[in-house]
């Protein structure tokens, strides 16, 4: 017996000397480094605005239709505009850099201008790849007009389809194109977008104007192709998994790989092989082709697939990368998750917990609670909520099928059970504090460029904040640096500031944000990033330096708001 393991011993050894590269990773850091993955991304993406993107964690790569600096878009925490990017990468876990991309996207979908802070949410995981497929032509588009019904009016999903729902006479719709022949607008109601008649509006809109399109006009990413891995064997805690969340309450329509999807839930898509496209609803519902004879319904809990074409040039890239879902094969019938695949739904719903934070109720580690199951709740929100998994749900309540769950049923809530994952506490609310009203928050001039030498800045309040924070940030030279910083009370609206060379540096192009804040300075809302060119300065003011020389970093005497990121 002592032959053979020193044999073994040996063996193993002697595998070590030799071929060192096979030896495998710990996978005890890999909480830590998910951990601190799903830390950062809460702190480097809060607040963002819509059609953003955001670098939540290493490594991301992203792609532009325009040229842009050298580092732009390069480090946590950076944000773009999505009207210009072209592809967007995140990579895989990699244990030994301590790194697992993370990427955060806002888009506005079908999503109406007059819901400002409702959006799409994309989360990149991992080894996922997204190419846009909306031209920027079709997405900048033209302001909406508001129209009213006079009537009773049905709403179709094309011109002459199919009804989809229908709205009472009085009705303010946002109208956003017309069709070729002019007899038919594409409009919102806030909750669904499709056609209506044009002689069902009263005659004070005029909507002549209004872009001619054949199908309702799309936003960056609301068509899109979808790349990816599986996740990697050293640790099933950090898949490489697309997450898509509509806004509450709003179903919006989404293009992916070419298949339609009306989505009212928070779905995961992933690729797999040999080919084929996976979605996973979580929340909600998600419905492929919808109103059609060949409508797949997916409810939480369910997974289903659909085997993909080969590669061709579909998206905005110019390569052969795209693969669309098969005309000669159909949706799978949906079938219940697996016992992995609710491990990784605990996980990026516990991310998007984190990217907006619910009160959690007092569970102390030992006590058991009751909780009553509300019209709506799933057994994967319930764990979330409660900090614990489906797993330990499931047993303290005999679950047999932790996907089936009814409204009013009392479930055993055991506190303070390990989820195998440190946890993440909430940031404390302040009490005593008015609610911020961010409905109406907005940046609003100046929007299109600043001028050399003195500017100023105006925006729309937000009752209950209690100050504001105007930043400026270079976008040319120094790529995401903060320039400027200043904070003035809840009753100023506007800031007037030197935008001169001495003021904010050097560079032709800058961006700048308006921050509400509560009493503690942390933000309430935000107003999204406008990124403006800055007028060329008189012929007396110092030249710009050379493209290849970098403007060296302002010590903090030269830094006239020394107010840091």
């Amino acid at each position: 017996m002592r032959s053979r393991l020193f044999l073994i011993g040996f063996c193993f050894l002697l595998l070590l000397v030799v071929q060192p590269a096979l030896a495998q990773p710990d996978p005890a850091s890999c909480p830590a480094v998910v951990e601190q993955a799903l830390t950062q991304v809460t702190q480097n993406c809060t607040n963002l605005g819509r059609n953003l993107v955001c670098y939540g964690f290493p490594r991301v790569e992203a792609t532009f239709a325009q040229d842009v600096p050298a580092g732009f878009f390069s480090r946590p925490a950076d944000r773009a505009e999505l009207f210009s990017l072209k592809t967007l990468a995140t990579s895989p876990f990699d244990q030994t850099a301590g790194e697992w991309g993370i990427a955060l996207l806002r888009i506005q979908a079908n999503v109406p201008d007059t819901l400002p802070g409702q959006n799409v949410t994309f989360v990149l995981l991992g080894d996922v790849a997204v190419e846009n497929a909306v031209e920027p032509a079709e997405a900048t588009g033209s302001p909406p007009v508001t129209v009213t019904t006079q009537d009773d009016t049905d709403i179709w999903n094309s011109p002459g389809g199919q009804v989809i729902t229908s709205v009472p006479r009085g009705t303010a719709l946002e109208a956003s194109a017309q069709s070729v022949d002019g007899a038919w607008l594409s409009v919102s109601d806030g909750s669904a977008s499709g056609w209506i008649e044009r002689d069902a509006i009263t005659d004070d809109a005029d909507t002549d104007a209004l872009p001619v399109i054949s199908q309702p006009r799309r936003s960056p990413m609301q068509a899109f192709y979808l790349r990816s891995s599986p996740g990697q064997a050293v640790c099933d805690q950090a898949p490489s998994v697309l997450a898509i969340q509509s806004p509450q309450g709003i179903t919006v329509d989404l293009t992916v790989n070419g298949a339609s999807l009306r989505l009212g839930s928070l779905i995961l898509v992933w690729i797999v092989p040999p080919g084929v496209i996976k979605v996973t609803t979580v929340e909600g519902l998600a419905i492929f082709d919808a109103d059609t004879p060949d409508e797949v319904r997916l409810p939480a809990g369910f997974t289903t697939t659909r085997c993909l074409d080969v590669p061709d040039d579909l998206g905005t890239d110019g390569e052969a990368n795209d693969r669309a879902v098969g005309e000669n094969c159909d949706w799978q019938p949906p079938r219940p998750i697996t016992e992995d695949e609710q491990a990784e739904m605990e996980l990026i719903l516990r991310l998007f917990d984190g990217l907006e934070p619910d009160e959690l109720p007092d569970c102390p580690v030992g006590v058991t609670l009751i909780h009553q199951v509300e019209p709506g709740e799933t057994l994967f929100r319930i764990a979330q909520r409660y900090r614990t998994t489906v797993a330990v749900l499931a047993a303290a309540n005999n679950l047999a099928d932790p996907t089936r769950i009814t409204s009013g049923q009392l479930l055993t809530i055991p506190c303070g059970v390990d989820t195998g994952l440190p946890s993440i506490p909430p940031p404390a609310a302040p009490e005593n504090i008015t609610p911020v009203d961010c409905s109406r928050f907005a940046a609003t001039s100046p929007l299109d460029g600043l001028p050399y030498g003195t500017g100023t800045f105006y925006w729309n309040p937000a009752p209950g904040a209690t100050a504001y924070r105007l930043n400026i940030f270079n976008e040319d030279d120094r790529p995401g640096a903060q320039v400027a910083s200043v904070t003035v009370d809840r009753n100023t609206t506007s800031v007037t500031l030197d935008l001169s060379i001495n003021s904010i540096g050097y560079g032709f192009r800058f961006s700048w944000e308006v921050l509400a804040l509560l009493p503690d300075g942390t933000p309430a809302c935000a107003s999204g990033r406008a990124i403006v060119p800055r007028a060329a300065p008189p012929t007396d003011a110092p030249p710009q330096p050379p493209a290849s020389e970098p403007t060296p970093e302002p010590t903090p005497e030269e830094t006239p708001f020394p107010e840091g990121r």
